[in-house]
This record gives structure tokens, C-alpha cells and sequence, in this order.
């Protein structure tokens, strides 16, 4: 794509942005999650939920989202 116009520009810096912050900073660059933020996220999920084995498999889905949530943030941050 090439960036002439005023508008084709702040695409070209917005599709940069994105793919500095989803591709160009690795986790392993970025600090670790604290153990005990998701410890305190989890004790937010009501108890008959949480030791529910059906809730399980969502409940790991959930924990990747928020992980992945969590490194984006950090990553938004520095791209800033």
C-alpha cells in the first residue's frame, strides 16, 4: 500500500501500530503476569461456578483470554 494521501497515511500508521503491538514485541520481552492478579480475578467467579467441572474447559479459556488481554495491554503501552 502505498501511504500519498492524507487518509492512506494514518491507515499505512495504524496497520504499523497493529502489527508492532501484535507481532513485534514478544512475550518474552514483556513482564510476567503477577500469580496473584489471577488469583484475585478468579475469586471473582462465583463459587459454585468455579468448582463446577462443567465450567472447567471455559474457565481455561477464560484464563488464556485474560492472559492474552494482559501481554496486549502491556504491548498497547509501549507502543504508546
Amino acid at each position: 500500500m502505498t501511504c500519498n494521501s492524507k487518509d492512506s497515511k494514518l491507515v499505512c500508521c495504524c496497520q504499523q501500530y497493529y502489527y508492532y503491538i501484535s507481532s513485534g514485541i514478544h512475550v518474552n520481552m514483556l513482564a510476567p503476569m503477577p500469580s496473584d492478579q489471577m488469583q484475585h480475578i478468579r475469586k471473582m467467579v462465583p463459587r459454585n461456578l468455579a468448582t463446577d467441572y462443567k465450567f472447567l474447559p471455559t474457565a481455561r479459556q477464560l484464563d488464556e483470554e485474560i492472559e492474552d488481554d494482559y501481554y496486549f495491554s502491556l504491548r498497547r503501552g509501549i507502543g504508546k
